[in-house]
């Protein structure tokens, strides 16, 4: 007869929400066998850092609390043993797993057990209830709870609302089914060693997938490493190509970049630089088309999309025709100008929209060069937005650190790293601490998109 399996109950108090850049600041964990506790360990760690200040107000533990409390590493190898070969509980179980996943790793050691989440263990054996948030579910079901957001207290009411579901799980048909869910959500390729898929991050970066010779064969970039990689692996072994990559697949590597922009960016230069076999959308474009501006014989200020040219200046760069053509019917739309004389029609004589009342006869000379030019250099103005000198400062790899895009004039001039409690004061200050990169159409897309929908993580300054 098959033991019963024993059960690790963990609540923790992080600095944060992300493990790559926030820290834990006490551990509990409760062993139990499903009927009873078996053994307790609770205590408070030195997250090396500040704590903020809603994080001290919310669970009460202040900075001198921890300032003789052990490190993370101090109590790795009692830690690891007690999570060890058991089910891993916790209440939103993935926020407590890739924590401790992420801070073993930092410490050259593995977690990789099976979870249980007591979220959606909740929402299968007792449904219908107004609430599944730790509190209002243990006061649904009359468990009492001793010290709220401390992991010791949160801790415990866990285990006891665990040792309430378990009872009422007949046969323990729903936490079976969970389980086996988690088992079956990722189907590895067949040379993927599964540790290397565990120990993916789940934070912005690029990653590679490498062949057995450790050649690259596709890169690609992601918010969240592990659920990016994830959906390959769940959806995409449907296509024919991704099969053929799947089967030579052996290895992944991974670059974090704390912000998800530079993680853009990068995915861009590096397959520019590597030039993966797999990879298409980037890998074939060619330098792009710019928007230049020149005047006609008759004084009329006109533009014209072309390929990039070595020693002009473009106003725009566009990755393909399509693009710059979709950017010049919104501008012609915007400002009242002729189609014809911004290069969308080329015909000998009036604009369709001349013969329809729509248009001012610029292209007929019905209309002054001066009236025209005017215009035309007004809605060229209005691009500034497109054009402004900006930096972008958002998160790091890591808490240390902080993340800096320069552009100038609407271009990319480069990205790094700085320390967290530097303040950069200038562009040029900003073009000393990061590595130069070159601007393409592929850059200034990725940028212009982002200025529009900026995260809410970084801070844009203007100059």
């Amino acid at each position: 007869m098959a033991s019963s399996p024993l059960y690790a109950v963990v609540d923790l108090e992080t600095t944060g929400g992300r493990p790559e850049q926030d820290g834990i600041i006490e551990v509990a964990v409760v062993i139990t066998n499903g009927k009873e506790v078996i053994e307790e360990y609770e205590t408070l760690v030195n997250p090396g850092r500040r704590i903020p200040s809603f994080i001290e107000g919310l669970t009460g533990i202040s900075q001198s609390m921890l300032s003789d409390a052990p490190t993370f590493a101090d109590i790795a190898d009692t830690l690891l043993p007690l999570l060890q070969d058991k089910i891993f509980v916790a209440h939103n179980v993935a926020f407590d797993y890739n924590f401790l996943r992420h801070h073993f790793r930092l410490n050259g050691q593995s977690l990789s057990e099976k979870r249980l989440c007591t979220v959606r263990y909740a929402r299968a054996v007792v449904p219908d209830l107004p609430s599944y948030s730790l509190g209002k579910l243990c006061r649904s079901l009359d468990i009492s709870i001793n010290g709220r957001h401390r992991a010791y207290g949160d801790a415990y009411a866990t285990t006891q609302l665990l040792h309430l579901l378990l009872d009422q799980d007949h046969e323990l048909g729903h936490q079976l089914k969970l389980l086996k869910r988690q088992g079956n959500k990722t189907n590895l390729p067949p040379n993927l060693p599964f540790e290397v898929y565990e120990g993916l991050p789940t934070t912005p970066g690029v990653y590679y997938f490498m062949d057995d010779r450790q050649q690259v064969l596709y890169v690609g970039k992601a918010r969240n490493i592990r659920k990016r990689v994830n959906a390959h692996f769940s959806k995409d072994l449907k296509m024919k190509n991704m099969k053929a990559l799947f089967e030579q697949l052996h290895h992944i590597d991974y670059e974090l970049t704390g912000s998800e922009l530079i993680a853009y960016l990068h995915e861009a230069k590096e397959i520019k630089r590597l030039q993966p076999t797999f990879n298409r959308a980037l890998k074939r474009r060619e330098k792009g088309y710019g928007l230049y501006t020149y005047f006609d014989q008759n004084g009329y200020m006109r533009l014209a999309l072309n390929r990039l040219k070595g020693q002009e200046e473009p106003h725009l760069i566009f990755p393909s025709v399509a693009e710059g053509r979709r950017f010049l019917y919104r501008l012609s739309m915007d400002h009242g100008l002729c189609e014809k004389m911004i290069g969308l029609q080329r015909t000998a004589d009036a604009c369709t929209d001349f013969t329809v009342g729509r248009c001012e006869g610029p292209c007929v000379g019905d209309w002054p060069p001066q009236s025209h030019n005017a215009r035309l250099q007004t809605a060229l103005s209005e691009l500034s937005h497109l054009q402004s000198n900006v930096l972008i400062v958002g998160l790091g790899r890591s808490f240390t650190e902080k993340s800096v895009v320069c552009c100038e004039n609407g271009k990319l001039v480069g990205y790094g790293y700085v320390d967290a409690d530097h303040t950069v004061s200038s562009p040029d200050e900003a073009k000393d601490l990061i590595s130069p990169v070159p601007h393409t159409a592929d850059t200034q897309r990725i940028v212009r998109a982002y200025l529009h929908r900026p995260s809410k993580d970084d801070t844009i300054i203007r100059y």
